[in-house]
């Protein structure tokens, strides 16, 4: 069983073309918002329990692709999971899973389809005690 606790600190992500989590007109291969490997750096040896959020919003109707992945690459093969959700248009929502994070992961998220409009993601994950 894991539990949040009080001095665990948050891992926040990166993403969009100036690192601030939004895109303009953005494509299935544009990753609004993610949290890379070298920052999930302190997980530990044989994996860990990590609390997720996922912020995000489109101006238009979209769906969301939210992935654990073990490489740069945007392949199936990459991702060992994925979870779909849409957002109506002009709308954000929160969404909250746990994950067990392994060294060399990934969490990332983008579009399964290509979209005019703006997109805007964060990524917040907390490691559980």
């Amino acid at each position: 069983m894991a539990w949040r606790d009080s001095g665990n600190t948050p891992v926040n992500s990166t993403g969009g073309t100036n690192a601030d989590g939004i895109e303009v007109n953005p494509s299935t291969s544009t990753l609004i918002a993610e949290i890379d490997s070298t920052q999930l750096a302190r997980i530990l040896v044989g994996g860990q329990s990590y609390m997720v959020n996922w912020i995000i919003g489109c101006s238009t109707n979209a769906t969301w692709q939210l992935e654990q992945a073990t490489s740069t690459s945007l392949a199936a093969a990459a991702v060992s999971d994925r979870t779909y959700v849409q957002t109506p248009s002009g709308q954000s929502g929160q969404y909250q899973l746990t994950y067990k994070l392994e060294k060399g992961d990934r969490l990332r998220c983008r579009l399964n389809a290509a979209v005019t409009g703006f997109a805007t993601a964060k990524i917040s994950a907390e490691p559980l005690t």
